[in-house]
């Protein structure tokens, strides 16, 4: 996976944090020396995958903000908050909730999870971000395209067969959201461990080029190992997620 040059060979820019420490606590820095929007690259690029009306490719750091607010996502509140596990020095990733509809005999807002991916340059400034829906359908069938077409990515759809395949019907899978290049996977397991966030990169062929595992991230190291904070935290969100059906 490509890395970025140290951010010590940089021109500084005013707001912008030294690059010390591990790269979520950089994220956490530089998000909170300055206003979540201008963490955003100009330029920046959304990408939301499936058929529901959000589905689509969206530009620019105003409709960026707008297009996830009208998801129920507050990039303010996101942006504030740790990320969840850094996937790679230029890669953080959070767990978030979207909103689908009223359910009245509940009195509640039921909800879909969603990883959400976002990938910085040099500076700091966030230049994409790609979400990755748990129940894409679902989502599809709640918040509908306008004009009723269906659009369905048939390499997302290849993706996600393979790693459902590989996994199985197990409890343990807590999560599944998939785009034309990767799969992202939570599995948790409570007798083997603490969750996992596995990442699966697919070739336009749909082979699998990269795997890789990784555990939330750490909120602090300490004597005889990693503070657990972040695990536990991770683990009541999951609560929320549940099985896959």
């Amino acid at each position: 996976m490509p890395l970025h040059p140290a951010h010590a060979a940089q021109p500084q820019r005013e707001g912008v944090v030294p690059a010390t420490g591990t790269a979520s606590e950089r994220v956490t820095r530089t998000v909170g020396s300055r206003t979540s929007a201008s963490v955003l690259d100009h330029h920046i690029v959304l990408r939301v995958p499936g058929s529901s009306r959000f589905a689509g490719t969206i530009r620019g750091r105003d409709t960026v903000i707008a297009h996830l607010h009208a998801m129920g996502i507050r990039w303010e509140t996101l942006s504030a908050s740790k990320p969840l596990v850094a996937l790679a020095p230029n890669e953080m990733l959070w767990l978030a909730t979207v909103p689908i509809g009223f359910n009245a005999e509940a009195n509640a807002h039921p909800t879909i999870s969603a990883l959400i991916s976002a990938t910085r340059n040099a500076l700091g400034e966030i230049t994409s971000v790609d979400l990755f829906i748990h129940d894409e359908a679902q989502l599809a069938r709640r918040a509908p395209r306008e004009d009723g077409v269906q659009r369905t990515s048939l390499a997302a759809q290849r993706n996600l067969r393979q790693v459902r395949a590989l996994h199985g019907d197990t409890r343990a899978t807590r999560f599944l959201g998939a785009n034309g290049a990767r799969v992202m996977a939570i599995l948790h397991a409570p007798q083997e461990g603490p969750p996992q966030i596995v990442e699966y990169r697919f070739n336009a062929a749909g082979h699998v080029v990269s795997l890789q595992s990784v555990p939330p991230a750490c909120t602090a190291q300490r004597e005889g190992g990693c503070d657990t904070g972040a695990i536990n935290v991770f683990a009541e969100l999951l609560a929320t997620v549940g099985p896959l059906d």
